[in-house]
């Protein structure tokens, strides 16, 4: 007579399979998050890349929490970038979106951003960077 796998384990083996297969899951995840971290923004900038006037810088901060943690990080980005054109904070996406008014160089910008953010005890976790090619936003 043959048997399937399934008729080989009683009831309380498949059960600690299952609850082995779960803990493999997790240990795997965060083996694989110290890896790759996916709020991390993917960062494509140079450190002697100019952004022009009109670029759109996407900040991302861990660690906000409520409308008082948007202050700080609103006036942390405003110590570095004061002309920012629409600077708009949120926690519940934990960014930071506005548009320079000036030229700036990524290197020098994302160095100023991470530190002044840092300062406040905020998590700076990186920046992305959205030229501006005849008056509409496309991604680069």
């Amino acid at each position: 007579m043959k048997e399937n796998i399934i008729g080989v384990f009683n009831g309380y083996d498949l059960i600690l399979i299952a609850m082995l297969a779960v803990v493999l899951g997790f240990a795997l995840r965060d083996f694989l998050s110290m890896f790759f971290d996916p709020k991390r923004p993917k960062e494509r900038g140079k450190e002697d890349d100019l952004l022009p006037a009109g670029t759109r810088i996407e900040c991302v901060v861990a660690g906000m929490m409520c409308g008082v943690c948007e202050s700080h990080i609103a006036s942390a980005v405003r110590s570095v970038v004061p002309d920012a054109k629409g600077l708009c904070v949120s926690h519940v996406t934990g960014k930071a979106v506005f548009v320079l008014r000036g030229q700036r160089t990524y290197g020098t910008l994302r160095a100023e951003l991470s530190e002044a953010i840092g300062s406040t005890g905020y998590e700076f976790l990186g920046m992305t960077v959205t030229r501006r090619k005849s008056g509409t936003f496309c991604k680069k």
